[in-house]
């Protein structure tokens, strides 16, 4: 009884050592891929040049806020533009009751949304 006892320690030992061998070798390569890279839960980084800060600046946001563009939505009056930096415009539309609402254009803003639509 004494020798079945002892093997059966012996075997569980044994198997004990060899799961913390496996379970340490497996840990030193989590979360790498088998490239060498580390792996990301979140979204690849943008890094086409179109969207870039340099190229976004060749846009104009006062000159999209005129009556060609907003003449749906009544009268622009041209004395309201105003730009704030080389991101910013706004203009106030005048619409046919009367009613006066300032649009304001942002390029290059971000957009924070509630749920992610892909």
């Amino acid at each position: 009884m004494i020798n079945k006892n002892r093997m059966f320690r012996s075997s569980m030992m044994a198997a004990g050592v060899a799961l913390l061998a496996l379970v340490a070798a497996c840990g030193s390569t989590a979360g790498e891929t088998s490239t060498g890279g580390t792996t990301s839960e979140s979204k690849p980084e943008i890094t086409d040049p179109a969207v870039q800060a340099a190229a976004l600046r060749t846009v104009d946001p006062c000159a999209l806020l005129n009556n060609t563009t907003l003449g749906e939505l009544g009268t622009v009056d041209t004395e309201s533009l105003s730009d704030t930096d080389w991101t910013d415009c706004s203009v106030d539309v005048r619409d046919a009751s009367g009613g006066t609402v300032e649009l304001v254009l942002r390029i290059g803003d971000q957009l924070i949304m509630s749920e992610d639509p892909a």
